[in-house]
């Protein structure tokens, strides 16, 4: 009859605290600022893949190719990297990656 009362002590508590609306981490620093990521940005055109061959770079944006030069969206495309696509728009840098997406003002 103990051994019941304590499987049951133990699985109620166990409920008590799976109850809890969110968990956190004992390890991480108190104050800790939480960084929220999006992969897709509204508005921006969205890089699909990126094909790099020996004299040919090109980029797969909203389901067409592109090269160095050329416009998407109102974007000029300004460079192509293994991982990444910049682009350009009024006066404006945007960094497209598999990562997600970084902006910069000139």
């Amino acid at each position: 009859m103990v051994r019941w009362l304590g499987v049951l002590t133990l699985f109620c508590s166990c409920l008590a605290f799976a109850g809890e609306s969110e968990l956190q981490d004992p390890t991480a620093p108190k104050n800790q600022t939480k960084v929220v990521t999006t992969k897709k940005s509204v508005g921006l055109p969205n890089l699909q893949s990126i094909v790099i061959s020996q004299n040919k770079r090109a980029a797969l944006i909203n389901n067409r190719q592109y090269r160095v030069g050329q416009y998407v969206s109102g974007y000029k495309v300004i460079k192509i990297d293994s991982n990444q696509v910049w682009l350009e728009k009024d006066g404006k840098t945007v960094r497209l990656s598999v990562f997600g997406t970084a902006y910069w003002k000139r």
